[in-house]
């Protein structure tokens, strides 16, 4: 990973960015799982 970094700059940004998007992905996902659970 440090050499990813090394290699690209500002690719932290990119990751933290990519980071943040993988978790609203899974959080609408569940709230869509729940909510056809209560259908």
């Amino acid at each position: 990973m440090k050499y990813l970094q090394d290699l690209v700059p500002g690719c932290n940004k990119i990751i933290v960015k990519a980071g943040m998007l993988d978790g609203i992905i899974n959080y609408v996902q569940s709230l869509q799982r729940q909510v056809e659970v209560n259908k």
